[in-house]
Formats: C-alpha cells, sequence, structure tokens
C-alpha cells in the first residue's frame, strides 16, 4: 500500500501568502494540523509528506522549529496558555492555507495523513473511535468533510465518534469556528445544510454571535442558490429574519413553505411588529397544524420564537387571554404548576400574581450575580415579565431597585443583541428598561402605562362575576364545642366539651371529653356527626386523633352548642357570610377595602417544616376568618379563589382617578361583577334592579346562659338581604339575592330616626355593642 505524501510539485507552484518557501511549507503542516499542535508534531507530519526544504533535505527539528519561531515573532501563531508548547496559525493565516491544501490534494490524501501521524486506521474500527487524541480526532475530521466524503461516511463517522468523544464539540472546533465559507462550500450538501442550520439555529437561540459569518454565508446562498439550501435551514433563516425584523430575508426564506413551523414564524412576525390579536390568531392556527403534524401537546414550536405567542396574550391583558398564556406555558412545562424558578415556570407565576392568584415570590425576579452564566433568552424572559408586573410589584420597598439589580444584564444583553443585529428583541429589552426606570413604555408595546394599570386590574375584577362562588355548608349530656380564635380572626382551635345535668336538671360544668369518644360513634346527634367527620387519625397511632380546624369550622356553622374559650358559660350563634368589600374615595382617587383582610402566608420556615396534611390545613386556615359581631354572634367568612384573586388584585397601591374619563362607568361594572362575591359597600355603586330600602328595625333574640339577648339591625334588602348595624355604613348596599344583583340607597336619617324612638320608649335596651 503506498503511503501518502503531499504533492511537492503543486506546492511549489501556490502562492506563499508573503512566507519564505520553508516557513510556507511548514505553515502549511501547521495548517493541516489545524489545532493546538507541538514542534514535534509539526516536525513529524512534515516527515510523512515528504516535503523537503530549499535546501533539498528533509526538515530537521531546527528547521522546524526556526520557521515557527519566525511566524512567532510575526504575529502569526497563537499560543495555548494552559501549554506553552502548543500553538496554531493565527485564523487569517491557517484559513487560506488550508485552502490551498484542498485545492491541490483532492481526496482522502489530507486524513490518511493525519491518521498515520498518529498511527491508527480509521475503516479498521466500526464501533469505537481509534485514538483518545482530541487534536487528531479535529484534524481528521476536518479533513474527511472538507474533502468532500460522501453522506454515509460522514454519518458512520458520528455514530463511532460520538460513542467517544463530545460530536458536537468536536463539529465546532474542526468545521465551523472559524468559519471559511470557500471550504465549507466542499462539503457534501446534506451535510453543509444539516451544519448550516445548527449554526444559526444557535445564533437565534442563544444570541452566539461567533456564528454571525455562517448566517452571512447562509443567507447570501439563500439569495443566489436557494434551491440548494434544506427547509431546515430556510426555516432557520426565517427565525433570523423575525428577530431582525427583515421582511425581505423572511419572504425570500419561506416562498413555498407552507407547514406549521412556517405558519408559526409568520405569527411571530406579527407579534413582533406589536399586531398583538392578529399574532395572537395566527399561533393558534399554526399551533393547531403542528399538532396534527408532529402529534403531540408541548413543544411544538422551537423556542426561539414560540415565546411570542404568550407575549401577544399578555399584551391583551385581559382575564381570557391570560388563562390562555397560562395554559401553554405550564405545557410547555410538562407541570400544572411548575417551579416559578424555571423559565417557563416564571411566566406561569408572573400570570398568577396578575391574576390575583397568587401571592409574589420576588426572588423569582430579581437578576443572576454574573449574566454571562445565565441563558441569554431565559434572562430576557425575567427582565420582561418584571416590566409586566411593574416595578412597584416585584420591588421590596424601593421602586428604583429593580431597574439597579437589572441594569448589568440588560447591558449584558443588549451587547449580545446588537451583535448580532437582533433587531426584534432590542427593541423589547429598551422598552422595559424604560418602564423598570420608572419611565412610560414605547408606543405599542406589550406592558401598559403606568396611568392604564388600573384599567387592566379592573377587567381582571369584572372578570371574577362569572363565577359563582359555592355554598359553604330532655338528654341527660350534651356536647359543647369551645372555639379558641386569636386576635386577628384566626382560628387557633376546636375542643369538644361533655356537659351532664346535675339532680336538679341544671347542666353542670362542661369537661373536656377525649376525640377518640368521639370518632366513630354512631350515637352522636346529626349536628355533632357532622362535625366528628372532621376528625383525623394521627399518623402512627392507632386510637389518636387530632381536629382539622378549617373542616370542623365549616362543619359547626349553625351548631347550636358553641361556646368561645374566652367565655365558656355564653353560647355563640355561628352563620356564614361573605367578606364586605368597600369603595372609598381618598382625594382624587378611588380605593377598595375588604373586610375583614385576608391574612398573609405566616413563617415559610415552618410552612416547609410540616408535612403535606398540615400544610394543606395551614393554607386552609389562613383562608377563614372569624368575626364576633355580638358576644353571642359570630361570622364565619371563607374566602373563595375568586375572592382571593379580587384581593390580591386591589392590594398594595391599587387605585382608580376619580377625573379619568370611564373610570365612573368601569368602576360600577366592576363592583356589579364583585357583588357575586362580597357584599358590595359604595355610594357609586348602582345594581340590575334597585329597591326601595327598608329602614324598619329588626328585633333578634337569642340565648345567652340563662338570659335573651335582644338586638336591633336593620335588613335595607328585606328579609333575604344582610344584617347592618342601624344608622351606621356606607349609603348604597348591593348583593346578589335568588341570583340577581339588587341594590339599594339607606336612609340613614329615617334609621337613626326609629333606633331614638324605640330606645325612648325602653331605655333599658340602650348598650354601648348594640345588644342588651
Amino acid at each position: 500500500m503506498n503511503k501518502p505524501s503531499l504533492n511537492r510539485s503543486a506546492i511549489e507552484q501556490l502562492d506563499k501568502l508573503g512566507l519564505a518557501p520553508d516557513t510556507h511549507q511548514v505553515a502549511l503542516a501547521c495548517a493541516l494540523l489545524w489545532t493546538f499542535r507541538t514542534n514535534t508534531d509539526v516536525h513529524r507530519l512534515l516527515a510523512l509528506t515528504g516535503l523537503a526544504s530549499s535546501a533539498g533535505k528533509a526538515f530537521t527539528a531546527g528547521d522546524v522549529k526556526s520557521a515557527t519561531q519566525k511566524l512567532r515573532e510575526s504575529g502569526l501563531l497563537v499560543d495555548e496558555p494552559s501549554r506553552a508548547t502548543t500553538f496554531h496559525l493565527v485564523d487569517a493565516l491557517r484559513a487560506p492555507l488550508y485552502r490551498q491544501l484542498l485545492e491541490t490534494h483532492p481526496g482522502s490524501t489530507l486524513a490518511q495523513l493525519i491518521a498515520d501521524l498518529d498511527h491508527f486506521d480509521p475503516s479498521r474500527s466500526t464501533y469505537y473511535w481509534p485514538t483518545a487524541s482530541v487534536p487528531t480526532t479535529i484534524a481528521y475530521v476536518r479533513a474527511r468533510f472538507y474533502s468532500g466524503a460522501p453522506s454515509e461516511e460522514l454519518s458512520h463517522l458520528k455514530n463511532v465518534l460520538s460513542r467517544s468523544m463530545e460530536w458536537s464539540q468536536i463539529m465546532v472546533k474542526a468545521i465551523l469556528l472559524p468559519f471559511d465559507g470557500p471550504s465549507f462550500e466542499r462539503i457534501e450538501p446534506l451535510w453543509r445544510s444539516r451544519l448550516a442550520y445548527q449554526a444559526v439555529a444557535t445564533l437565534c437561540l442563544y444570541w452566539a454571535p461567533e456564528y454571525l459569518s455562517i448566517a452571512e454565508w447562509a443567507g447570501n446562498q439563500l439569495r443566489h442558490h436557494p434551491e440548494d439550501l434544506s427547509d431546515d435551514l430556510c426555516l432557520t433563516l426565517g427565525d433570523l429574519a423575525v428577530q431582525r425584523g427583515d421582511s425581505d430575508l423572511l419572504h425570500a426564506a419561506l416562498p413555498e413553505l407552507e407547514d406549521g413551523l412556517a405558519a408559526g414564524l409568520r405569527a411571530a412576525a406579527l407579534v413582533a411588529e406589536g399586531r398583538w390579536a392578529d399574532g395572537q390568531a395566527a399561533f393558534e392556527a399554526a399551533l393547531k397544524q403542528r399538532k396534527s403534524e408532529i402529534g403531540g401537546t408541548k413543544n411544538l414550536l422551537p423556542l426561539s420564537f414560540a415565546w411570542l405567542y404568550p407575549l401577544s396574550l399578555l399584551a391583551q391583558s385581559t382575564p381570557r387571554h391570560l388563562e390562555l398564556a397560562r395554559r401553554f406555558c405550564a405545557g410547555e412545562a410538562g407541570k400544572r404548576d411548575p417551579s416559578p424558578h424555571d423559565s417557563w415556570g416564571r411566566w406561569v407565576h408572573a400570570i398568577d400574581v396578575r391574576l390575583g392568584k397568587t401571592s409574589i415570590n420576588r426572588t423569582v425576579f430579581t437578576p443572576v450575580g454574573e449574566p454571562q452564566v445565565r441563558w441569554t433568552l431565559d434572562a430576557l424572559w425575567a427582565i420582561l415579565l418584571a416590566a409586566w408586573l411593574g416595578r412597584e410589584m416585584i420591588a421590596e420597598a424601593d421602586p428604583q431597585v429593580p431597574a439597579t439589580e437589572w441594569r448589568p444584564t440588560i447591558h449584558f444583553l443588549r451587547q449580545r443583541l446588537q451583535s448580532c443585529r437582533l433587531q426584534a428583541p432590542l427593541r423589547l429589552l429598551d422598552g422595559c428598561e424604560a418602564v423598570l426606570d420608572g419611565g412610560e413604555p414605547p408606543a405599542g408595546f406589550f406592558v401598559a402605562g403606568a396611568a392604564e394599570k388600573w384599567r387592566e386590574v379592573l377587567i381582571a375584577l369584572q372578570a371574577l362575576g362569572g363565577n359563582q362562588p359555592a355554598s359553604a355548608g330532655g338528654e341527660s349530656s350534651r356536647l359543647l364545642w369551645e372555639l379558641d380564635i386569636g386576635r386577628h380572626g384566626d382560628l387557633l382551635g376546636v375542643r369538644p366539651l361533655e356537659q351532664k345535668r346535675g339532680q336538679r336538671a341544671a347542666w353542670g360544668r362542661p369537661r373536656a371529653l377525649s376525640l377518640a369518644r368521639i370518632a366513630g360513634n354512631e350515637q352522636l346527634a346529626s349536628c355533632d356527626a357532622k362535625v366528628a367527620r372532621a376528625l383525623r387519625p394521627e399518623r402512627g397511632y392507632r386510637n389518636r386523633y387530632y381536629v382539622d380546624l378549617a373542616a370542623a369550622i365549616v362543619a359547626l356553622v349553625g351548631h347550636p352548642c358553641i361556646v368561645l374559650a374566652n367565655a365558656p358559660e355564653q353560647f355563640v350563634e355561628l352563620s356564614e357570610a361573605a367578606p364586605e368589600l368597600e369603595l372609598l374615595r381618598q382625594g382624587e382617587r378611588f380605593v377598595m377595602r375588604v373586610e375583614p383582610p385576608l391574612r398573609p402566608v405566616g413563617d415559610q420556615n415552618g410552612y416547609y417544616a410540616m408535612d403535606a396534611d398540615q400544610r394543606r390545613e395551614a393554607e386552609a386556615l389562613r383562608l377563614l376568618t372569624l368575626v364576633q359581631d355580638g358576644p353571642q354572634r359570630l361570622r364565619l367568612v371563607r374566602f373563595t379563589p375568586a375572592q382571593q384573586q379580587a384581593i390580591q388584585l386591589v392590594s398594595g397601591r391599587f387605585s382608580v382617578p376619580a377625573d379619568a374619563a370611564d373610570a365612573a362607568a368601569e368602576l360600577a361594572k366592576t363592583l356589579h361583577a364583585l357583588t357575586a362575591h362580597f357584599q358590595v359597600h359604595a355610594d357609586s355603586a348602582q345594581a340590575t334592579r334597585q329597591v326601595a330600602s327598608d329602614s324598619r328595625l329588626r328585633a333578634e333574640l337569642s340565648p345567652v346562659g340563662d338570659d335573651l339577648a335582644l338586638r336591633l339591625v336593620v335588613a335595607p334588602l328585606g328579609a333575604d338581604g344582610p344584617r347592618l348595624p342601624v344608622a351606621a355604613g356606607r349609603l348604597r348596599l348591593m348583593a346578589v339575592l335568588d341570583g340577581e344583583t339588587v341594590g339599594t340607597e339607606r336612609d340613614l336619617t329615617a334609621e337613626r330616626r326609629h333606633l331614638e324612638a324605640v330606645l325612648d320608649a325602653l331605655p333599658f335596651l340602650d348598650s354601648s355593642d348594640g345588644v342588651s
């Protein structure tokens, strides 16, 4: 078998590129080795090539050392930082030299020289790659690809090599970087398009400027030889066109493509132009088409532009659009409730915060210490969502903090986007920076201005009107249930007591009763059996129980024998009612206040120390508040998901400008929607049907120990409406009665007059707490 060698006569005719003949031949050997190698490697390769010095003799080690020293002195060598003895030629020299080798040595000559240098035979290995040398592998792969090896051989090379080394890294160092267009065109067409596609896709997804030259080459090929480009490469160039805002490139890349990916790119272009509704409709059609093409429900479109779909929905800001965006992002995350620290989970968390479904986790919207270590698109998403929520929302105290914290990351991303000439995400980044700095967003931006934030909150509140709240729910001894209530209305404990009759038929002193005697007792009265179903067995014990407080308090509504821990001798009446929402005018703005307030989440450290059942009960208890309306009246307020959303939306700095053109109309619609969930008190509200207020007093009797308590109240909406203190509260009242929103305007003067008349006739009824 003949040993391969270089064509000396052809090399002598080559342009020396300003180098001396001997130095030129040494440089050719360095170019063939391509990556970092030693003088010894160069000398050994020259011996294999058959090249001779100008003296007609084989190159000696001294000749090689002298030539490389001249190259180094001319600034034509790059030394490896970690190993001073290894080097390669600068890109400006090794690329043209490699082209000279390709032009004068077709076929497998160059690759075989590399194999002989490291004493391995690729043809004899069918499973594992026969050398562990990465530099040799890089040089061999480059020679085989650029020599025009057929697709089948290159695919086999990939399969074998991938079992031992990282194929993508080998390809980057051997083929893609540094990029040389004329040499790249020698690669077999299928693999050429595949490699160009991977490079342009990396540029689009990671904003990697080192692949710009490949993108420019591919764009030039699209203009002059579009028939040579694969559909995948055309689609990726379309992605690049969308991010650059280059409509000409987009039209050239997608002239005849009608699949789901092409439709998705056209939708992305609409969103990039700020045409939110058109882009949404186009995206949904593209997603439907992709689903029919490939099946599945997630990852239907590439990440590099799929995020523009939820962005178009966030820009429209209605609850319906936000729910669509949440569903899409959760689907992409693969979880119904993904971690807010994950990329798609951050979108879900931001939407839930805007809808009032959860409180904000501010750490989700803070930058990492070094912007370079974070995926660029993920960093942009975090900035977009932070600006969309608003700097007041994501700031702990000072609204200026988010802009200061994000400034280094924004600067880093801007440099990357500018170097890649990606104008569409750059415009979004600039707009977000303006919003975080406290300025107004540019025209057509997906974030509303600060002056319009109130409108988005009111729209979200109005949407809650579509969801109706669910309804709650002569013996010798009896069960009493003692409630321990905290100062904020939180339920601290429910304890069963047993009370027995004495010899004179009088009830004796209540005594504590074991939960084990109640659990499973089929002889309990029906009202007590309901509460007994809230007992839970303690884990690890056969006969020990605890009370599920959230379930027990609901079962106790309407129970005849309830006492308070601080007044065990007095029965109280427990009823359930909706929270009250009051619209107040403070200066030039309207604010909303909910009574009783929803308690905040407690100590997080203690929360995570609980097991799943304990966490569930703790969260359920947080949504319950007990309000004492008198010594014998107790009101249970359970906050439904819709009420929680409303409270989250109106909390903080939310207010409505009183002088806004349509503020009154929007407020009226909002209050009308909220009557399904709250007792609404507002001087400016109008109900579906107005009725005359009933100013008559109502006397309610209830037992207090051995006595009777009389309470004077008014029911402005009639017997089915809420009871209110006499001559106190707002003028206007709205409530839902039999599915209809009914409102009235109270006559507080008439109520006061009736109360004074009763007290004048029966002065012993006068009491500071309204009960005698």
